[in-house]
């Protein structure tokens, strides 16, 4: 009797676990590898991907919580940097073929630019009603001015060009003066009524335009201006130039009427720190911050390297966000 206990005890205890290995086999056939998050760091890449897809432009929100951008098919939506969780703000008509987003400094207000029919166009969106107005064809290169409520233009009249200012919604214009170029790039000082203007095309001097006094002044000579930025507190301009093919950037410094090289060469992107101090730069895989006053280096960290579209800082953290050439959208923590 004893045996034929330990018979079936036996024959009971292979059978639960042929069961239970039944169920084990069962289980993890049936499930489907879940892939890892966009948002992950990897030790070759310590940039964190926000957005997988094409985005055109991207602005950090006021408190640093979201960041808004705008997608090639015309969405303007903002994701949660805490939990990636994303809302659309729903336009009552498509923004076809955005190229390029200006935004508001401190309201929610913007301008897209459309390529349309192999034309540039403008649009104005106006935030609290999500109303668009399309500019005027005639107007060309707008840029948002100081305060918010302006914006300064090359206004086309057949082979004439002229620079105006409006407000926002291109009502109340007033003529600031003569263009002799059809291809001036403008970027609006963010502090004053005044804006700087050169051309890329070909070889242009880098000019300094006194919107309220209606007063242009050089403040380099001629050359081939890849781009400019001013400082946050508007005192310094960073500028980009081709030199024989090779980019290089400088300063120039408004109080001083002075421009300065820096040391570090560049050939990702170069940007303003939050305080207007430093220049922070892309180089050789590294993240490299030059003080303006001093010439000191700050090292930042590794960088993973790469075409950068635009890049931008967190308003509060040290945090950088870039967009790269297809568009994805980047965070990386400054860490020296």
């Amino acid at each position: 009797m004893r045996k034929i206990f330990i018979i079936t005890t036996v024959i009971l205890t292979i059978l639960l676990i042929l069961s239970l290995g039944f169920l084990y086999i069962r289980r993890n056939r049936d499930t489907v590898p879940v892939p890892a998050p966009e948002n992950t760091v990897s030790d070759e890449n310590p940039a964190q991907k926000i957005l997988a897809q094409e985005v055109v432009s991207a602005v950090p929100s006021f408190n640093g919580e979201r960041v808004w951008y705008l997608t090639l098919d015309g969405k303007i939506l903002s994701v949660n940097l805490e939990s990636g969780a994303r809302e659309e703000f729903i336009l009552p008509e498509t923004i076809k073929n955005p190229s390029d987003v200006q935004w508001q400094e401190k309201g929610s207000d913007f301008i897209v630019a459309q390529n349309i029919d192999g034309h540039l166009r403008y649009t104005y969106v106006r935030a609290s009603d999500k109303q668009l107005s399309q500019y005027p064809d005639n107007i060309r290169e707008p840029v948002i001015l100081a305060g918010d409520a302006r914006i300064a233009y090359d206004w086309v009249i057949g082979d004439n060009h002229e620079l105006k200012i409006s407000d926002i919604n291109s009502s109340n214009f007033a003529k600031i003066g003569d263009l002799f170029r059809s291809d001036y790039r403008l970027v609006a000082h963010p502090r004053k009524l005044e804006l700087v203007m050169f051309a890329n095309a070909t070889t242009s001097p880098l000019i300094h335009v006194d919107l309220a006094a209606s007063t242009f002044s050089n403040i380099a000579d001629n050359g081939r201006y890849e781009n400019t930025r001013f400082s946050p507190d508007g005192s310094k301009l960073l500028v980009s130039e081709n030199k024989a093919g090779v980019l290089v950037f400088w300063f120039y410094d408004f109080a001083t009427k002075q421009r300065k090289d820096f040391s570090i060469a560049s050939t990702d992107f170069a940007i303003w720190s939050r305080d207007s101090g430093g220049v922070i730069f892309a180089t050789n895989g590294l993240l490299k911050e030059e003080n303006t006053r001093t010439g000191d280096v700050k090292d930042w960290g590794s960088f993973p390297g790469g075409p950068v579209r635009d890049a931008f800082l967190h308003p509060f953290k040290d945090i950088l966000f870039y967009i790269d050439g297809a568009g994805n959208l980047y965070s990386l923590e400054l860490s020296p």
